[in-house]
């Protein structure tokens, strides 16, 4: 089951909350180019292209898994738009 949460304030937060970890080979590499484990067919073009799309719009991606709930959370923060209120 994936979980979206949607948040405005001073930005603009995306959290995406899905089961299972992030392979603790690629944590630390997780948003690089071309960083994969175990998928089949997997380019590693995924996480980096939503980095790359999140710092372009002035914002910033993290993520945060972890074993022990067997699940991963990614935070995407955007600035608020100009004129949004």
């Amino acid at each position: 089951m994936i979980e979206v949460d949607l948040s405005v304030a001073e930005g603009v937060i995306v959290r995406v909350h899905n089961r299972g970890a992030v392979p603790e080979a690629i944590r630390g590499t997780f948003f690089g180019k071309f960083s994969t484990a175990g998928k089949v067919g997997g380019t590693g073009l995924g996480a980096y292209s939503s980095k790359r799309i999140a710092e372009v719009h002035g914002g910033s991606i993290a993520m945060d898994t972890s074993d022990a709930t067997d699940s991963t959370t990614i935070t995407i923060t955007l600035p608020k738009p100009s004129g949004a209120r």
